[in-house]
């Protein structure tokens, strides 16, 4: 691919290929609070209540502590 379209768009390309990679986890902790919500929601019958839960800062958690591992993750690649 270098070869072809140069070092810039193979550095691109390999860069999303990483990214999309690492997205699995907070892909899938989104998809948990989503699940979450909805049951709160079935529930409740609230949507103040559903959407306003203790999840919410446990999946913004996740998402620095993701955010800091992909970055760091990427300079050693």
């Amino acid at each position: 691919m270098k070869n072809y379209f140069g070092e810039k768009y193979a550095f691109e390309y390999a860069f999303l290929i990483h990214y999309q990679a690492w997205l699995v986890l907070p892909a899938f902790s989104g998809l948990l609070v989503a699940i979450s919500t909805l049951i709160t929601f079935m529930q409740t019958g609230q949507l103040n209540k559903s959407l306003d839960t203790s999840l919410n800062g446990v999946f913004g958690l996740i998402v620095a502590v993701w955010a800091t591992l992909f970055l760091e993750s990427w300079k050693q690649k």
